[in-house]
């Protein structure tokens, strides 16, 4: 399910290993809406059915676009997987079933993040070189960013010259309207203006309702005074969480930003380069070597082992790389693995267990691997198959953790039982369709 936008796709994994996809368009136009398979957990080809015109649409490599979803409107279909397949199912899935006590997430998942290497590239032969002003940790979320998930009767403004952020700000006059925006870190801030004709907005973290605060301005302070943090909290638990503000009460409600701070990963966060005297930039991993996805410039991906290399914690970026950089600020995207769909389930509980009823010749177990892990047993149709050690010195991410190929082609059951350790963390089970 993404709910990150307006225009959401939701889905189900169906026991037939066919999926039911519904596709909302909740935005101001008309728009073609796109189905990305990896996006379900699907790796391979599928078929396309538009359950609500009773047609089949066609057979698709990876993706398929509905054009000119109305707004406001819906549509529905089946996707059936083809032949050699692979179908991830993911720790919520409805299909999965536990048994004992366990939770969803709880501060045990590591969510996937990127963190912004800003490299100030100075040419010292033709200008003095200086000390560029470089941003913080400290993110900062426009009201317009796609992300933000508005519910009720919104409207956008911008170019009203009061010291906006972006010189724009989102407003209802509807109670009970809210928006909500899921990030990673460790704190937020909900900034929006003060004004008389404002009033009390309910404040959730995680669901749970943390504070009313007010935005009221009394009118011999004056009007529309801009940038306002009226919520703020910063000692959450590194990790994903969503920030839900509900209109209580007064004619209107603004966001304006949303301050997020997260914690760093890169030691420094920030580089200097002068092209007039080259040399390589290192920096120090906050997370497991491992763990690091990739490093990318604008979109485009870094060539490990050319652009960058990685011995240890430390990543160098080579001056060859540096120096093809124009003079300013180069914000280099280093991206880190996280768990599956950035979610796990965990039990503290001896003889908990989870399992799946699957059709398919193959099926993998990925899991995290952490300090307060243990051992695991895991069954293929009641049988023992293998005990597995989950114990590692440093949490690490969606690692295979099990296999088992070369089965029968019809229907298993794949389970998997806590041992011992402080915790078990399920993830992501894969299975593969028969031929």
């Amino acid at each position: 399910m993404s709910t990150k936008s307006n225009r959401q796709v939701w889905f189900a994994l169906n026991a037939d290993n066919s999926y039911t996809v519904a596709l909302f368009n909740l935005g101001q136009t008309d728009a073609d809406m796109t189905v990305n398979f990896a996006d379900l957990g699907l790796n391979g080809a599928a078929k396309v059915r538009d359950l609500w015109a009773r047609k089949d649409v066609g057979t698709y490599a990876s993706s398929y676009t509905a054009s000119q979803v109305p707004i406001h409107g819906a549509r529905l279909f089946k996707v059936t997987p083809q032949k050699n397949s692979a179908i991830s199912v993911n720790d919520d899935d409805l299909r999965v079933t536990y048994d004992g006590a366990w939770q969803r997430n709880n501060n045990y998942e590591v969510p996937a993040v990127s963190q912004a290497l800003t490299v100030g590239v100075t040419d010292s032969k033709t200008a003095a070189a200086k000390t560029l002003d470089l941003p913080t940790r400290t993110v900062q979320v426009n009201n317009n960013d796609p992300g933000i998930v508005y519910t009720g009767n919104w409207n956008y403004s911008s170019g009203r010259g009061l010291g906006d952020y972006q010189d724009d700000v989102q407003w209802t006059e509807t109670n009970g309207d809210a928006f909500s925006y899921q990030f990673v870190g460790t704190g937020v801030d909900y900034v929006t203006e003060t004004d008389p004709g404002q009033g009390d907005v309910d404040i959730y973290i995680d669901g749970q309702l943390k504070q009313t605060v007010s935005t009221y301005l009394d009118p011999s302070q004056g009007h529309n005074k801009p940038q306002q943090v009226v919520y703020s909290v910063s000692d959450l638990p590194n990790g994903s969480h969503t920030i839900r503000a509900v209109k209580k009460s007064g004619q209107f409600m603004l966001l304006d930003k949303l301050n997020i701070r997260q914690e760093s990963l890169l030691n420094p966060d920030t580089a200097a380069f002068d092209k007039n005297a080259p040399a390589d930039v290192n920096v120090t991993l906050g997370r497991d070597p491992g763990e690091l996805d990739g490093i990318a410039n604008a979109g485009k991906d870094l060539v490990k082992g050319t652009d960058y290399t990685v011995n240890g914690n430390v990543v160098t970026i080579g001056k060859a790389y540096l120096a093809t950089l124009p003079v300013g600020n180069a914000a280099l995207d280093v991206r880190f693995r996280g768990d599956y769909r950035d979610d796990i389930h965990a039990t503290k509980d001896d003889g908990a267990s989870v399992s799946l009823t699957f059709t398919g010749t193959r099926v993998d177990w990925s899991t995290a691997l952490a300090p307060d892990q243990g051992d695991a047993d895991v069954y293929v149709d009641g049988k023992l198959v293998q005990r597995v050690n989950l114990h590692n010195d440093v949490r690490v991410t969606n690692r295979t953790v099990f296999s088992a190929t070369g089965l029968k082609n019809g229907q298993h059951v794949l389970k998997i039982v806590k041992v011992n350790g402080d915790v078990l963390r399920n993830d992501a089970i894969r299975y593969t369709i028969a031929k």
